[in-house]
């Protein structure tokens, strides 16, 4: 029960943005969970598996009726105070599930986690094509002295 609830709790950070510890981004990266690209600075993310998985679980917490939270989470645009307020909740969520207590989450909480998790990019995004490189400005001409 221990290790689902830390799974979960790995989750809920990669969705908020913060990067698990790096035995256990490899071991969610080997579930094909989060994906992860290596650079400066480096990437990651949930994959649509990890999306899925983590919307599961949180619907099973949810203490009200869950109707489609993702529908819910199409038409939301949470303003500054709104968008604070959830990720304090989210993260209080998370410190929850590492104590080893499985919250409940009220609908509103769950659209707005929906609305979240929505939001996070799916996958690396491609190798772009190297700009070519910029020219500096053009020193003007100057005409050659002769010796």
């Amino acid at each position: 029960m221990t290790v689902h609830l830390d799974q979960f709790a790995d989750l809920c950070m990669a969705a908020q943005g913060f990067r698990p510890s790096p035995a256990r981004l490899t071991a969610l990266c080997d579930q094909d969970l989060v994906w992860f690209q290596p650079g400066k600075p480096a990437q990651f993310g949930l994959t649509k598996l990890g999306k899925s998985q983590l919307m599961e679980m949180l619907k099973a917490c949810c203490c009200g009726t869950v109707d489609d939270p993702i529908a819910s989470a199409k038409s939301m645009r949470p303003n500054n105070a709104e968008f604070s307020a959830g990720m304090a909740y989210f993260d209080e969520f998370e410190c929850n599930l590492r104590l080893g207590v499985r919250p409940e989450i009220l609908p509103d909480r769950l659209a707005f986690l929906a609305w979240l998790i929505k939001e996070q990019p799916s996958a690396p995004m491609t190798a772009q094509k190297a700009p070519s490189p910029t020219r500096r400005c053009r020193q003007p001409s100057r005409p050659h002295l002769a010796p």
